[in-house]
């Protein structure tokens, strides 16, 4: 009993003291850095002044106002917060927050803008830091840029990231772990949000993308898999691209809504074994879904893909593609397998409705299956092959199409 009273008794002192040494600190733009900031009356004129006078776990509350500095963190711990929510502005340096080397950093309820490059920057090893409640705007390079090989677990939450000279709102390098969640992201020069280098494992949820010039996310060049794109939101007609997937490997992008842009979900080059499921796409001025230039092996699986201004599904250049369970309307084409197409497999959709064909293939288009399928109520025909070598169409239902169940031309009739 006695041993464990000691033990008690420990470990009060341990929390006690640690309680002791965190402190709040306090900035105004009346302050004097001559001051001890400890409270309101003592207040400090610059935030940058409490960087070294902080310690693990200290808390720095910032006054409405200005603040024309660049602050830079080097120590673990540390949380930078607005008094009140977006009105204390940081702003004129190169970059608003530069985060070095550091852990569990909080910066909460600025407003960062107009630094030379970036709103806030993360570089070498960040690791379990909170970037909440801000707004991040026309900063050149990007709102938010995360770096390191060894950056892990931080979480990017309910800001709003945007600006039209700012390139992205979010850059994601070669960093694993992280959240990006609830942010609204709009307005920017280039893209959304941009994961590449070695990024994985990364959760980005529950975002609003719109009138982004380029893309709502690119998973880039290098993004190496299992990143997961869930139930964010994507508009706005400047935005070619709701979701990019480029040269990427193994990514989940599920219960998405694509909407009133140019092309919702855009699979382009060595993409592999991506999956896109359960999506509702529709709206856009192009196509629901495309995928162009070499991607294989990916997953396209009981999305909601309707009232798109050309396609549904388009596939350019694609191979072994599984195309599965959709619902397919209102499109002009519903699925159009447009060159050189081989050994995709397009099983069990729902297609009816769409102004043009149901599933229309182009001459180059080889070695596809198109099985179990149920195709009705089209203008014309519910299949259309113009051309096109050794594809397998089997144990479709089609039908009430105006013209015909399916369409062959002279070619298509000899080869397939």
């Amino acid at each position: 009993m006695k041993k464990l009273i000691m033990i008690s008794m420990g470990l009060f002192l341990f929390l006690a003291t640690n309680q002791i040494q965190a402190r709040n600190y306090y900035v105004k733009t009346n302050g004097l850095n001559t001051s001890p900031g400890t409270n309101w009356t003592t207040a400090w004129k610059t935030i940058n002044n409490t960087i070294t006078n902080m310690a693990s776990g200290d808390v720095v509350i910032v006054s409405n106002g200005i603040y024309n500095e660049e602050i830079t963190v080097c120590s673990n711990q540390l949380t930078f917060r607005s008094l009140n929510k977006r009105q204390a502005v940081i702003t004129g340096g190169t970059t608003g927050f530069d985060i070095q080397n550091c852990s569990g950093t909080v910066i909460d309820g600025f407003v960062i803008k107009k630094a030379s490059q970036y709103g806030i920057r993360g570089s070498s090893t960040i690791n379990n830091s909170r970037i909440v409640n801000n707004s991040i705007y026309s900063n050149p390079t990007a709102g938010i840029y995360i770096s390191g090989g060894n950056t892990t677990a931080n979480v990017i939450l309910s800001n709003d990231i945007w600006g039209l000279n700012q390139t992205d709102g979010i850059n994601i390098d070669n960093v694993d772990y992280n959240q990006i969640r609830f942010n609204q992201i709009h307005h920017n020069k280039t893209g959304g949000i941009v994961l590449s280098g070695t990024a994985k494992s990364n959760y980005i949820t529950r975002n609003s993308f719109y009138s982004n010039d380029s893309w709502g996310i690119l998973l880039g060049t290098g993004s190496s898999g299992c990143n997961f794109i869930l139930t964010n939101e994507f508009w706005g007609y400047n935005q070619d691209n709701g979701i990019r997937i480029s040269s990427t490997t193994r990514c989940i992008v599920m219960s998405n809504r694509l909407h009133n842009g140019n092309i919702g979900i855009y699979v382009v080059d060595s993409s592999t074994t991506n999956y896109i499921i359960k999506n509702q796409i529709c709206l856009n001025q192009v196509d629901g879904i495309r995928l162009v230039n070499g991607p294989n092996n990916n997953y396209v699986l009981q999305n909601d893909i309707w009232s798109n201004s050309v396609s549904g599904i388009r596939i350019n250049n694609g191979v072994k593609n599984v195309v599965r369970e959709n619902r397919i309307w209102k499109n002009i084409q519903g699925i159009y397998l447009s060159s050189t197409e081989v050994s995709n497999y397009i099983v069990r959709n729902l297609i009816w409705t769409n102004t043009g064909y149901g599933i229309y293939l182009l001459s180059s288009a080889t070695k596809n299956i198109i099985m179990s399928n149920d195709i009705s109520r089209h203008p014309s025909y519910g299949i259309f092959m113009n051309g096109g070598d050794t594809n397998f169409i089997c144990a479709n239902r089609i039908h009430h199409n105006s013209l015909s169940g399916i369409f062959l031309n002279s070619t298509s009739l000899a080869n397939n």
